[in-house]
């Protein structure tokens, strides 16, 4: 389990008020708990993320160097995003 994503994961979970990971989407701030970290390949790597309308999203991770550099919803329940 590629640590950079687990530990980013561990640590923004645990400092924020809900205990759940914020992203957001289309400017709307999505609440998810981390379900399951994804092999990656080099630079990003997927996890999929539960909402508490029980969506399920895939956070595609940026790293660099074993760090988190960014983070973007790659898909929602198996498809791509629209913008809306």
């Amino acid at each position: 389990m590629p640590q950079g994503v687990k530990g980013y994961l561990d640590e923004q979970v645990a400092n924020s008020k809900d205990k759940k990971f914020h992203v957001s989407l289309n400017g709307k701030d999505l609440a998810l708990t981390p379900v399951k970290i994804h092999e990656g390949g080099k630079s990003t790597t997927p996890v999929d993320m539960k909402s508490v309308d029980g969506k399920i999203y895939e956070i595609d991770f940026t790293t660099s160097n074993g760090q988190v550099t960014g983070a973007r919803v790659g898909k929602i329940n198996g498809k791509a995003p629209s913008a809306q």
